[in-house]
């Protein structure tokens, strides 16, 4: 009998559709069911209107060529404008020894690696 009710869906009389809610925590849930999805509706239209905004600032920024990011590294960008300034004496000098160097892998032994005997 188990297996014909299985494969109509139906249920057992003693088993409740809803889980196992009360009938008062069922009343509860219908009544501030309204109330909830009000509230969940607002919070879902202040989302939209802040991605809205978000994304206009983002347009706005890349019409403009300034970016947040380009915003925010600003002023880093200056302190590695004043460190190229100061160092370029240094590099400058150093470049010609560095490129009169090239790179010379170690040539392989032609006895091999010495093994203990």
């Amino acid at each position: 009998m188990r297996e014909k009710r299985e494969l109509a869906g139906t249920r057992v009389w003693t088993q409740r559709p809803y889980g196992g809610h009360t009938d008062q925590e069922l009343t509860r849930l219908i009544a501030t069911g309204p109330v909830d999805a009000r509230r969940e509706d607002r919070g879902a239209a202040a989302a939209d209107g802040a991605a809205a905004s978000l994304l206009q600032e983002i347009e706005d920024a890349a019409t403009g060529g300034t970016t947040l990011g380009r915003i925010e590294l600003a002023p880093i960008y200056v302190l590695l404008d004043q460190a190229d300034e100061r160092d370029g004496g240094r590099d400058r000098r150093r470049a010609p020894a560095q490129q009169n160097r090239s790179y010379q892998p170690p040539s392989p032994s032609r006895s091999g690696p010495k093994r203990g005997r």
